[in-house]
């Protein structure tokens, strides 16, 4: 996605980025497919994505028709993006349907001709599974660039100060690409700790869920964390594609105790939110990853017992793996009904301090079980 309207020199290191990065895709083989689109005031295609398989017929169609233009007045950046999930990424103009999907966006412009239009824009994008890459060019305001690249943003978002920068930034961007790619079939991990706890249990909670990620290989992209806490309602900690990093995880997760809720816990609330709003495209869940839940509690009912074991059932249907850990549980009916098989692999309940220092290992042991995870 070309800004046409970049004030020199600007253009024209946009130019020169786009020739250079296309230039070193393996495009003849079909592995990578490439289109083009410029926008202003209006958006249109330079090339399509199925249109080309040589390298040079692509550089010599951006050379015609990529020109600069005098900014009279901000880009309409929400209808280019409307444009390019409407008319680019479609079957008929070559996307397939199992390719793994980005946008490279570049500009030189810290706001659009309508800002909330272009973040809506750029989320219904996302909503699809489109990762859209955001390269600012000396830009002192990035509001409107944070808010339309995916997450996290130091993964997606670039803000360049030369052309030598965005020249390098070539290889940057492809061994992102190349990441996302091999971690499209990884691992997404939903935590969900139960708030009608004292500090103690709370305080194991945090304890447990951090010792559980620090073995997991979340730097790769392999493995994506998110976490909600629940009571009477379900409150979002971080989404999947919030952190990618452990140590913002830590910090996440072990954040000031929230306070304890006198009422018992609505887990069906809690169980249809993680189905509906946490295994989402726009929230980090990606469609070929295994989805898991460590769902921890030191409560042996919900507030709806029924409503709980349907909500249960309906996040299963989805290909959602349940996992239970229980503080001092007494009757395990519900809990039981509630995980997934079998037992063995989806339920922990422990009594005694003593055997938390043991269930992080015992835990990971399974997903190593489940997951086929490396020692």
């Amino acid at each position: 996605m070309l800004d046409e309207t970049a004030r020199l020199p600007h253009f024209d290191w946009i130019h020169e980025f786009v020739k250079t990065f296309v230039s070193t895709l393996d495009i003849k083989s079909g592995k990578y497919r490439v289109g083009s689109m410029r926008y202003s005031q209006k958006p249109n295609t330079i090339v399509d994505l199925d249109e080309y398989t040589k390298h040079q017929q692509i550089l010599d169609i951006i050379d015609d028709k990529f020109i600069n233009l005098p900014r009279v007045s901000p880009s309409n950046v929400a209808l280019a993006f409307d444009h390019v999930l409407s008319n680019m990424f479609t079957p008929q103009a070559g996307d397939r349907p199992k390719a793994s999907n980005f946008v490279v966006l570049l500009t030189d412009s810290h706001e659009s001709v309508h800002t909330e239009e272009t973040i809506s824009a750029a989320q219904r994008l996302k909503d699809t599974g489109v990762g859209v890459y955001a390269v600012g060019i000396k830009l002192n305001d990035t509001y409107e660039l944070d808010s339309i690249s995916s997450k996290p943003l130091d993964e997606f978002q670039y803000l360049i100060q030369d052309g030598q920068e965005l020249e390098n930034f070539t290889q940057v961007i492809q061994h992102r690409m190349k990441e996302v790619v091999h971690s499209e079939d990884g691992y997404d991990i939903v935590f969900m700790l139960d708030m009608s706890v004292d500090r103690i249990y709370y305080g194991w909670m945090t304890n447990l869920s951090s010792e559980i990620v620090d073995k997991l290989d979340i730097f790769s992209g392999q493995y994506r964390i998110g976490a909600i806490t629940y009571s009477r309602l379900p409150k979002l900690r971080f989404h999947l594609n919030t952190y990618g990093y452990q140590p913002y995880i830590f910090n996440a997760i072990n954040s000031k105790f929230p306070g304890s809720s006198l009422y018992k816990s609505s887990l069906d609330k809690a169980l249809d939110y993680v189905r509906t709003r946490m295994f989402t495209y726009s929230n980090g869940d990606r469609p070929q990853a295994q989805n898991i839940v460590i769902m921890i509690t030191a409560n042996d009912y919900s507030t709806h017992k029924n409503k709980t074991l349907h909500a249960a059932k309906r996040l299963k249907e989805k290909g959602v793996s349940i996992n239970i850990v229980g503080f001092n549980i007494g009757d395990k009916e519900e809990l039981n009904a509630v995980s997934s098989l079998p037992a063995d692999q989806h339920r922990f309940y422990i009594r005694t301090f003593d055997e938390l220092l043991e269930l992080p290992g015992i835990i990971n042991s399974s997903l190593r079980g489940m997951l086929g995870m490396r020692q």
